[in-house]
């Protein structure tokens, strides 16, 4: 089914989705891409990676600190759901803050495809404060996976 895509975009949040892409090789390579939210959404994680299969390792190495820091940040809140995916109305966050995490994602995902890297985590991250001020690239965080 996949064989004819150029690029391979992974929303699910599932490890048994990561690891059947890690798991079929291509015959050409391809963009690969996995993209999620963090606790509330404050976060959005976008990995791209040109490869002939899924590099579910260089994934889980680069994520792997995030996601303790954002199990760390939600340690103690109610509005926790475990195992609730963003699809959720259980999920904690808003709508609006979904949106911005896949215009934020697009936006990364046109750059990664023009000029894609072997692999890549780039962490947006929405700035703290009162009044909503947009999407940054947490500095440190586009440094190539593998």
């Amino acid at each position: 089914m996949l064989a004819e895509v150029d690029l391979v975009l992974d929303c699910t949040g599932s490890d048994v989705a990561l690891e059947a892409l890690a798991q079929a090789p291509f015959p050409v390579p391809r963009i690969f891409s996995s993209v999620s939210v963090g606790f509330r959404a404050r976060r959005t994680f976008v990995f791209v990676a040109r490869a002939d299969r899924f590099p579910r390792e260089a994934f889980l190495e680069a994520v792997r600190p995030w996601l303790r820091q954002e199990a760390h940040e939600a340690e103690g809140r109610s509005e926790v759901a475990e195992g609730a995916g963003c699809w959720s109305p259980l999920f904690p966050a808003r709508l609006d803050d979904l949106w911005i995490a896949a215009a934020g994602a697009v936006k990364v995902l046109e750059e990664k495809v023009l000029s894609p890297s072997a692999a890549e985590l780039i962490v947006l991250e929405q700035q703290p404060g009162a009044s909503f001020a947009g999407l940054r690239r947490v500095p440190g965080t586009e440094v190539p996976c593998g």
